[in-house]
């Protein structure tokens, strides 16, 4: 494993399992042992990535997309599980992650070239914007993040939050001449 990820990084919430299925020899569908979720720990909250495809439409035949993401070879494969949320979009592809966020936990103000559909599904947390908009969130709110500017609050003292957040790389683009990119602050 990764020296920087870490199993069950969960703040006190319920460690989570992610099911995946697939197909035996005879084309019957299964469920699959699915190895522990990992965590990369950003002091105060967690990413892990749930599952991830390099390409859409994916590539489902030999299991390709499922030896890219349970693969030990982070630097062949981006949709290793061992990016976890060292590598929050994939170029071209998919990701499904997980947030977990300890009480009073706060994410640097970031952008990230995707669209992203984020649900809370424990506590709350603020999506907090470039321009001071504050959002609060609670269990059931989504997000249709696009590429803006924003920062993550778990506005509890006390709580853990989470989130599960699916990002979709987007075609860079441009706003009144300036290239929108990939940028990471505080």
């Amino acid at each position: 494993m990764h020296p920087a990820l870490q199993r069950d990084l969960c703040y006190g919430m319920r460690p989570t399992r992610r099911h995946i299925t697939s197909h035996d020899q005879n084309g019957a569908s299964v469920v699959l042992a699915s190895p522990n979720l990992l965590y990369l720990d950003r002091g105060g909250y967690a990413i892990t990535r749930t599952y991830a495809l390099d390409q859409v439409p994916a590539q489902l035949g030999k299991d390709q997309d499922l030896n890219a993401y349970l693969s030990s070879d982070g630097d062949n494969y981006p949709t290793s599980q061992l990016h976890g949320g060292s590598q929050p979009v994939v170029p071209g592809g998919v990701n499904f992650l997980q947030g977990d966020f300890g009480p009073s936990a706060i994410t640097p103000m970031h952008r990230t070239i995707s669209v992203d559909y984020v649900v809370v599904v424990e506590g709350e947390l603020v999506l907090e914007l470039d321009d001071g908009t504050k959002t609060p969130l609670k269990i059931g709110d989504s997000v249709i993040q696009r590429a803006t500017m924003h920062r993550w609050v778990n506005p509890s003292v006390d709580k853990p939050a989470r989130f599960v957040a699916t990002t979709v790389a987007c075609i860079p683009f441009e706003i009144e001449g300036h290239l929108i990119q990939q940028e990471y602050s505080d």
